[in-house]
């Protein structure tokens, strides 16, 4: 199977491309607000970019929040078939850098979230570039992507179509070389995952939630601790994602 088939059918072939029920959409709306609403636009008539539509989540949460005209693609002929069964404005395409070169200065937002560690590190930076170009004077570029300096994380290898792999500074650079000059990195913020009532549901919220964010808050400082003791370069970010901000002027 090449590339393109494996993409075709990635509704079946990705573990996370299932629909989502209502608790998880919710869950999804609330980590979007937590994470960008400051880099959201004021204008809800603004043009929004969602680059590789996936499951629809973030197309539906826009319109929820407002949006107007929100619009999405993806390569993967499947996914766009299922969004546009939940009439989700959006569309297929064979290559996103030539959809991108018909919308140059439209879009105050571009969404990248869990795309950029599909493309090669070449065809990335023409590809930000591309995006670059399609932002407005002051757009704003979002990027989610898998973090390696997690170490309970493995994310970035689990999905056999991951080619790139990003820390805090190679991601950056990536950014840089694009073209882009106003460039933040930060940690992803995960809202308290409430998975429903009953004695069960907050069973697996204390396991989930509490005792794992204890665990992981344990580890990543002592290895900080022992980073800065011998020191080596320790990296600031230990999210299991990446969320970078790129805005189109300095």
């Amino acid at each position: 199977m090449n590339s393109k088939q494996f993409y075709n059918n990635y509704l079946q072939n990705s573990y996370n491309q299932v629909l989502l029920n209502q608790d998880e959409e919710k869950q999804y709306q609330r980590y979007l607000i937590k994470n960008f609403n400051s880099f959201f636009p004021k204008e809800k008539n603004a043009h929004i970019l969602d680059i590789g539509v996936g499951n629809g989540r973030t197309l539906r949460a826009l319109k929820l929040f407002g949006y107007e005209n929100c619009y999405g693609v993806d390569i993967a002929e499947n996914l766009i078939i299922e969004a546009q069964k939940q009439r989700l404005p959006c569309e297929h395409v064979e290559n996103t850098n030539l959809f991108l070169d018909s919308k140059k200065g439209v879009y105050s937002l571009v969404f990248l979230s869990h795309v950029i560690e599909h493309i090669s590190r070449d065809e990335a930076v023409i590809f930000l570039q591309k995006i670059k170009e399609s932002l407005t004077t002051d757009g704003v570029l979002v990027i989610v992507t898998p973090s390696v300096q997690n170490i309970f994380y493995v994310g970035p290898f689990w999905d056999i179509t991951h080619v790139n792999y990003f820390t805090e500074r190679s991601l950056y650079q990536l950014c840089e070389a694009s073209g882009f000059k106003n460039i933040k990195l930060y940690s992803e913020k995960i809202p308290i995952n409430i998975y429903g009532k009953g004695i069960i549901n907050y069973l697996r919220f204390f396991v989930s939630d509490v005792i794992i964010r204890c665990v992981q808050l344990l580890v990543n400082s002592t290895i900080k601790a022992i980073r800065f003791g011998i020191g080596t370069i320790n990296p600031k970010i230990l999210s299991p994602n990446l969320v970078c901000i790129c805005k189109n002027h300095e």
